[in-house]
């Protein structure tokens, strides 16, 4: 059985139902159980042709959905996944195990969904930290305060301590969500905007003029202030 099976899945129990996931996939406990009415799967992002596509594409037909964004191209899909795929993400989702609502989606479409990559993160003075980053968490409106997104962060944060990960990161448009997690603020983004029109005056008449540098000439300067580029 090839050991990195795109079809594995794990149940509720955090055991393998289906195929064999990867080692990191399978070290899951101590996380609260779910109701019948779902089941937790886990699986590698896969490209087009591959065996795992099916699952993966419904999987960002659910992301899209839960981010009210409008419908993808089975092209933008596939150019999607195949970047996943490279980035090696794992998804994972929350399916429905009984009927669906009808005119709902199908049960293959996840009501949950939560995003995992493994990057590096620059921590200053030269030094990288493997870092567990998390992307694409949803739950659908319908299916919310049933400990879905508790069961998939749980688990997910559980794999990266046994795995010797230190951090995990997120970009988040609501951040008070992840603070129970253990998440907090690392930085902030702002933006200014200055009107430079007509009515916008210096208390100065700016002299002389600003051009780029040469980055080895910068380099070279700062290792010798005696250092003179020349064009």
């Amino acid at each position: 059985m090839d050991h990195h099976d795109p079809s594995a899945r794990l149940d509720r129990r955090g055991r393998v139902a289906v195929g064999q996931a990867p080692d990191s996939l399978v070290r899951l406990g101590g996380v609260a159980e779910l109701s019948d009415d779902y089941e937790i799967r886990r699986f590698p992002a896969a490209s087009q042709g591959e065996a795992g596509y099916p699952d993966a594409e419904s999987w960002v037909k659910a992301v899209a959905f839960g981010f009210h964004e409008s419908m993808r191209t089975p092209e933008h899909v596939a150019k999607s996944l195949e970047t996943y795929a490279a980035d090696r993400r794992i998804f994972t989702g929350a399916y429905q195990t009984r009927e669906v609502a009808p005119g709902s989606l199908p049960a293959d479409v996840p009501v949950a969904t939560f995003g995992t990559l493994r990057k590096t993160l620059n921590i200053g003075f030269g030094r990288l930290l493997e870092t567990q980053l998390v992307t694409a968490v949803t739950v659908r409106t319908s299916h919310r305060r049933r400990g879905l997104l508790r069961r998939m962060m749980s688990e997910d944060l559980a794999l990266a301590k046994d795995d010797g990960l230190a951090m995990a990161a997120l970009t988040a448009s609501e951040g008070s969500i992840y603070g129970r997690f253990g998440y907090g603020v690392a930085s902030f983004e702002r933006s200014v905007k200055v009107d430079t029109t007509a009515r916008f005056r210096l208390n100065h008449h700016a002299v002389g003029t600003v051009d780029v540098a040469d980055p080895g000439c910068f380099w070279t300067w700062r290792r010798s202030s005696s250092t003179v580029c020349t064009a």
